[in-house]
């Protein structure tokens, strides 16, 4: 078991795995896993999204985009009581998306493939497929 002591807050940690036998042979890398120390506040069935829920997302984007290369981009700030449009959700994932391709990692399926402006209702699970791959 690998142990990490020193963290920094809302920072993306990018881990890859190797197993060496007891004649010292090597496999090959294993794709990367990013660890994400952003915490997230609870969402799932029952609970309505709120504005911290995307900003603590847009967060973790953010760290991982930067691990990967990319860097930071400017999200639309979500105020308090607003509601989550389809424009924002496509932002947040593509952002996350960039960084999945530009590490090499294995495409995702997507929940939701398609949002869609004024018909597609932005979901807890949109945000929750997000931070679950960033933990």
């Amino acid at each position: 078991m690998f142990s990490q002591s020193t963290l920094a807050a809302n920072t993306t940690y990018l881990y890859r795995v190797r197993a060496v036998d007891s004649g010292g042979y090597q496999s090959f890398d294993s794709t990367f896993d990013p660890a994400t120390t952003v915490v997230f506040d609870a969402i799932g069935a029952g609970i309505v999204i709120r504005a911290a829920h995307f900003t603590q997302t847009q967060t973790a984007v953010n760290a991982f985009r930067t691990a990967a290369g990319l860097g930071p981009i400017s999200f639309t700030p979500i105020a308090v009581g607003s509601v989550i449009l389809a424009g924002d959700m496509t932002a947040i994932r593509d952002a996350w998306l960039a960084g999945r391709r530009n590490l090499g990692m294995a495409p995702i399926g997507l929940f939701d493939p398609t949002i869609t402006a004024g018909a597609t209702v932005i979901k807890d699970e949109h945000l929750k497929q997000i931070q679950d791959d960033l933990q």
